[in-house]
C-alpha cells in the first residue's frame, strides 16, 4: 500500500459506517465501498486505482455533493488538509517529508447538517438545505422504554420516554407517557415530530421497534435508525436544571442524544435550560395518529402538503414561523384562556392591518409606522433560529451571524414605531408580550455590542471559503493572538519591501517592483527584467515573455522572504479562524436572550398568519364555552375548511348541534359519495381549527373545549405491526373506548363493514350504545346500517339522533340502474338505501354488470323482506300461543289439581319458542 492508501485505511477503520470524502489536491476522493455508493447517488465515473476503487469530486462542489449523500440517508465524514504546503515546506509542523496531515473536520446526517460547519445554504444546481425550506424538520428522536426483564419484550403496555432534538434550531422535546400494546401514542408523537435520525435505548420493545421499522424502515420518509445500550451511557453527564430535572426514563433518552451529538459537536445544546419545552403540555388536545392521518392535519391524503389543513392556515412568512405554526396545529390547546389570548391577538391583528394585496406587497406605499408593514417586516428576516443556534454551536459564518442581528435588530426598531403608532390599541396581552420582546432595549444594547467589535463590510462578503482577516476591529486587547499574527504578516511584507533597494542597485533600475503573473509559469513577488541584462547566476528562471522581451526571475533572498511572509499569512489565516470561533463563544452567554426574541417574531408570524385566514369570506370567531357549563358543539351553517377554499362558492354547508345533557350522538346514514364522511371530517377541523385560535368557516360557532379528538375511518390493514384490516378495526374502535371521556369527540365511519353484516351489525351497535351509555362523549357514526340507527335511536331517544345525506332519484332511475343527484344537505331521518350501484356506474363498470348486479340487489332485497315479513308472522302465531299457553298454566296452578298442572305443563313445553 501507498503511503496514502494505508491513511485511508486508518481512517475508514476509525470511523466505521461513515462515508468518507478524503481531500486530496483539489478533489475529494472516495475509496472502496465508498466510491461505489457514492458513484451511484452522485452520478460519478469509479474506477480502481492500485489497491481501492476510488471516485472523486471537486472541492468546491463539496456543500452539493454532501446534501446529495445524505439526502440518500449516509452518515458523511469530511476529511481535510489541515497542513498548508507553505507551513509543511516550511518545516514548522515537524512533518517536512511525509504526507500532509489529514483531520476529520465534519461529520454530517440528516440530523446535524444544517447545524454543522462548512457547508453553504444552496449548491450551484438550486439544491437547497432544510434552513432554506423552512418548515422541514431535522429532529433527532431518542427512544428509552421501561427496562424489561429478558431483552425485547411483547409487553401489551409500557412507559415510553423520547426526547426531540433539532440542533438546527435549538429546540430539545421531551416527555413520558404510557402506550399500549399497538403503540398509538408513540405513533401519533412520530408523526407530529417526523424525526430524521432515531436513537433507540436498548433494552427496546418488539411492538416499538415493529412501529418505527413500519413507519421509516424504507421510502420517502426512511431515517437513520441507531441502537445504544444502557451501559454505553454509564459515563454521559448533563448539566443544566432541566436535564437534570427529567423523569429517568426521559434522561436516559437525553443521556441517548448527548452520546450521539458529541462526535457531532452538538451536545451542548442539551445543557442549556432554554432549549428545552414540553413534548406535550397538559392544556394541549389530544390528536390520535388517525386523527392526524384521516382529517389531512399535516398532509393530505395524497401524502402532499398541499390539501391538508395546515396548508390552508399556513400564511407564514418566515420558517420560524412556519414551524411554529406546524406545532400549533398538530398541538391544539385545550385552555380555554390560553385559546381566548391567541383569539384575542388575532382580532387585535385584524384590526390594526390591512390585508390588501397591493398595501401589502408595495413596499414604497407602505408607512413603517403602522402594522400594515408587518408582513413586509416578517418576509425580509432570514431563518433566525437556525442561525443563531449555529452561532451558538459555532458554526455560523461572519456573513450569517451579522445578518441574523441586523436582520433582528431592524425588525426590533420596526415593531417599536409600530407599537408607537398604535400607543393604547393593542387589545391583546398575548400581542402586546410578543412586542415587548422583540424590543427588549437588553437586546439592541447586546446586538450592538457584538456588531461594533466587527468590520462589517468584511463580515457581509459571507463564503464559506472566505477567510477571517481583518473581521476584528480592535483584536489587541481581545485576540493577542491574532493581533500578534497580524503583526507578523506586516512585518514579513515589510521584509520583502526592504529586499526591493539592493535588487535596484544590483539591476541599476530605480523603479523596480515585484511582479505577480498568472497561469502556467507565472507566480508571485517575481522580478521582471528586459532579456537583454545579465542576471547573477543564482536566480532561479521562472518564465519568459519575447514579445514583451523579459525574463522573469526569482533571487533566492525573495524565495525566502516569500516563504517566510506565506508562513506567516497561513498562521494569521488560522489564528482569524480561531479567534472567530472564540467570538461566536462568547456569544453563548447572551443565547437564550436572543432566542427569546426570535421564538417572539415566531410567534407574531404565525399570529398574523391566523390573522390573514381570519379575513377569509364567512370566517368567524368561535365562542367557547367555560368548564363549568355543559358540553355543546353548535355550528351553523359550517364548512369544510379545505374543501370550502377549493370550491368557492360551491360548498353546502351543514349545521351541527350536539349537547351533553340532550342530544350528544349523531347516527348518519346516506348514499355512497353522498358527503357523510366529508360532514363528520368537517366537524372535527373546525373543532380543531378553534382550539388553536382561528377563525372557522362557519354563521355561527359556540363549542366546548374538547380534551380530545379520536377517528375510526377508512379500511387498512397495518401488515409491518401483524394486524389484519379487521384487526386494525377493532383495535382502534377499543383504544378509543378506552381513553374518551364526556369532553371528547368521537368519529366512527362504517365501524364493523370488515366481517359479517351479522357480526358487523352487532359490533357497530354495542360499540354505539357504549358511547351513548357509557362513555356519554359527542360521537359522529356513520354506518350503512339502517338498524342500527334505528334501534339506538328508540333505545336512547334523548341521547341519540339520525341524519342522511339528502339526494333526490333521476329521472330514468330504476332498480336496476340507479340514478340519483347528491344535494350533500343533512336531513333529519334514515337513508332506507345506499345507492352503491350508482356509484358503480360512475366508476364506469360495464352496464351489463350494474345491471346483472341491480337485478341481484333487487332479489336480495325481495328475500330479506319476505324473511322479515315470516319472522314477524311467527312471532305473531307464536306470541299467541305463548298467552294461551301461561293461562292454562295459571289457572291450573289455581286449581290446586295436580294431573291437570301436568297437562298444561306439557302444552306449555309444546310450543316452539315459548318461554313460560
Amino acid at each position: 500500500m501507498t503511503p496514502l492508501e494505508q491513511s485511508v485505511k486508518t481512517f475508514k477503520a476509525k470511523y466505521p459506517g461513515t462515508m468518507l470524502m478524503i481531500e486530496v489536491g483539489y478533489k475529494y476522493h472516495f475509496y472502496g465501498d465508498d466510491a461505489r455508493d457514492a458513484s451511484k447517488v452522485l452520478g460519478i465515473f469509479a474506477y480502481q486505482s492500485r489497491n481501492y476503487l476510488t471516485a472523486s469530486v471537486p472541492v468546491v462542489r463539496l456543500n452539493v455533493y454532501v446534501r446529495r449523500l445524505v439526502k440518500a440517508g449516509y452518515r458523511v465524514g469530511v476529511v481535510k488538509q489541515t497542513e498548508t504546503a507553505a507551513l509543511k515546506a516550511s518545516g514548522e509542523t515537524g512533518n517536512k517529508s511525509g504526507l500532509f496531515e489529514r483531520k476529520l473536520v465534519g461529520l454530517y446526517t440528516k440530523a446535524t447538517l444544517d447545524a454543522g460547519a462548512a457547508l453553504s445554504d444552496a449548491g450551484d444546481d438550486g439544491e437547497k438545505s432544510s434552513m432554506a425550506s423552512g418548515v422541514l424538520s431535522n429532529h433527532l428522536l431518542c427512544v428509552a422504554e421501561d427496562r424489561v426483564a429478558g431483552g425485547a419484550s411483547t409487553s401489551a403496555s409500557t412507559r415510553v420516554g423520547l426526547a426531540a432534538i433539532e440542533t438546527s434550531t435549538g429546540d430539545v422535546l421531551s416527555g413520558e407517557f404510557m402506550d399500549t400494546m399497538q403503540r398509538p401514542g408513540l405513533e401519533s408523537r412520530l408523526l407530529c415530530i417526523s424525526p430524521a435520525e432515531i436513537v433507540l435505548v436498548e433494552p427496546i420493545s418488539e411492538p416499538t421497534a415493529r412501529l418505527i421499522k413500519a413507519m421509516y424502515g424504507s421510502g420517502a420518509n426512511a431515517a437513520r435508525v441507531e441502537r445504544v445500550t444502557r451501559d454505553e451511557l454509564t459515563g454521559v453527564t448533563l448539566t443544566g436544571t432541566k436535564a437534570e430535572e427529567a423523569t429517568p426514563l426521559v434522561h436516559t433518552a437525553l443521556c441517548a442524544g448527548a452520546k450521539y451529538l458529541r462526535e457531532f459537536g452538538q451536545a451542548d445544546i442539551l445543557h442549556l435550560d432554554a432549549a428545552f419545552r414540553p413534548l406535550e403540555g397538559a392544556d394541549e388536545m389530544k390528536l390520535s395518529p388517525n386523527v392526524l392521518r384521516q382529517l389531512e392535519v399535516l398532509t393530505s391524503s395524497a401524502g402532499t402538503y398541499k390539501g391538508s389543513l395546515l396548508w390552508l392556515m399556513n400564511h407564514t412568512v418566515t420558517p420560524m414561523g412556519g414551524r411554529l405554526l406546524r406545532h400549533w396545529v398538530s398541538h391544539p390547546l385545550r385552555s380555554k384562556s390560553a385559546i381566548e389570548g391567541r383569539l384575542d391577538a388575532v382580532d387585535a391583528l385584524r384590526e390594526l392591518t390591512s390585508f390588501e394585496e397591493g398595501s401589502m406587497m408595495d413596499h414604497d406605499k407602505v408607512s413603517h409606522n403602522t402594522f400594515n408593514g408587518l408582513k413586509i417586516q416578517l418576509k425580509q428576516l432570514p431563518d433566525l433560529e437556525r442561525s443563531l443556534a449555529r452561532v451558538f454551536h459555532g458554526t455560523a459564518t461572519p456573513g450569517e451571524f451579522v445578518g441574523a442581528l441586523t436582520s433582528l435588530a431592524k425588525f426590533s426598531e420596526s415593531c417599536a414605531a409600530m407599537r408607537a403608532s398604535v400607543s393604547g390599541e393593542i387589545k391583546s396581552t398575548l400581542l402586546e408580550a410578543q412586542i415587548e420582546a422583540v424590543t427588549d432595549p437588553l437586546l439592541h444594547a447586546l446586538a450592538d455590542q457584538f456588531l461594533n467589535a466587527l468590520n462589517l463590510e468584511i463580515a457581509c462578503v459571507d463564503k464559506p471559503s472566505k477567510t477571517k482577516i481583518g473581521l476584528f476591529k480592535d483584536d489587541a486587547e481581545s485576540f493577542p493572538d491574532l493581533h500578534a499574527a497580524t503583526a507578523a504578516v506586516e512585518e514579513a511584507k515589510r521584509a520583502m519591501d526592504d529586499l526591493l533597494p539592493e535588487l535596484r542597485r544590483k539591476l541599476g533600475m530605480p523603479r523596480l517592483g515585484y511582479t505577480t503573473v498568472g497561469g502556467v509559469g507565472g507566480g508571485e513577488w517575481l522580478i521582471e527584467v528586459p532579456m537583454d541584462r545579465s542576471c547573477p547566476t543564482t536566480w532561479i528562471k521562472v518564465s519568459s515573455n519575447k514579445s514583451k522581451k523579459v525574463v522573469r526571475y526569482h533571487p533566492p533572498e525573495v524565495t525566502e522572504a516569500a516563504a517566510a511572509l506565506e508562513c506567516a499569512n497561513e498562521r494569521h489565516m488560522f489564528a482569524a479562524d480561531a479567534a472567530w470561533k472564540e467570538f461566536l463563544s462568547s456569544f453563548r452567554d447572551n443565547y437564550a436572550a436572543f432566542r427569546s426574541a426570535t421564538s417572539a417574531v415566531a410567534t407574531l408570524d404565525a399570529l398574523h398568519a391566523l390573522a390573514i385566514l381570519s379575513r377569509n369570506e364567512g370566517y368567524v370567531r368561535p365562542e367557547l364555552l367555560d368548564d363549568s357549563a355543559p358540553p355543546s358543539l353548535h355550528v351553523v351553517d359550517g364548512r369544510h375548511p379545505v374543501l370550502d377554499a377549493h370550491l368557492l362558492d360551491d360548498f353546502v354547508p351543514n349545521s351541527i348541534d350536539l349537547h351533553g345533557d340532550r342530544t350528544r350522538a349523531l347516527v348518519i346514514t346516506g348514499p355512497n359519495m353522498g358527503g357523510k364522511s366529508c360532514y363528520i371530517r368537517q366537524v372535527a377541523l373546525l373543532s380543531v381549527m378553534a382550539q388553536v385560535g382561528s377563525f372557522v368557516p362557519a354563521k355561527q360557532a359556540r363549542l366546548t373545549v374538547l380534551d380530545a379528538i379520536y377517528t375510526r375511518m377508512g379500511a387498512s390493514d397495518n401488515l409491518a405491526m401483524g394486524s389484519s384490516t379487521f384487526l386494525e378495526e377493532m383495535s382502534e374502535a377499543s383504544n378509543i373506548l378506552e381513553m374518551c371521556t364526556p369532553r371528547s369527540l368521537v368519529i366512527m365511519d362504517e365501524l364493523g363493514r370488515g366481517t359479517s353484516t351479522h357480526d358487523g351489525v352487532a359490533i357497530a351497535a354495542a360499540t354505539l350504545e357504549h358511547l351513548v351509555r357509557d362513555a356519554k362523549c359527542f360521537t359522529l357514526f356513520v354506518t350503512h346500517y339502517p338498524s342500527v340507527a334505528r334501534d339506538v335511536q328508540a333505545k336512547y331517544p334523548t341521547h341519540c339522533a339520525s341524519c342522511f345525506t339528502s339526494y333526490v332519484e333521476l329521472e330514468g332511475s330504476s332498480e336496476e340502474m340507479p340514478r340519483i343527484q347528491f344535494l350533500y344537505k343533512l336531513t333529519p331521518g334514515v337513508a332506507h338505501r345506499s345507492f352503491g350501484l350508482n356509484v358503480a356506474r360512475m366508476a364506469c363498470l360495464p352496464p351489463a354488470v350494474i345491471q346483472s348486479a341491480g337485478v341481484k340487489a333487487s332479489e336480495l332485497e325481495i328475500t330479506t323482506a319476505r324473511r322479515a315479513l315470516a319472522r314477524r308472522a311467527f312471532n305473531r302465531e307464536t306470541a299467541d300461543a305463548c298467552a294461551s299457553a301461561t293461562s292454562s298454566v295459571l289457572a291450573a296452578i289455581a286449581s290446586g289439581d295436580h294431573a291437570t298442572m301436568i297437562a298444561a305443563r306439557a302444552a306449555a313445553t309444546a310450543v316452539p319458542d315459548a318461554r313460560v
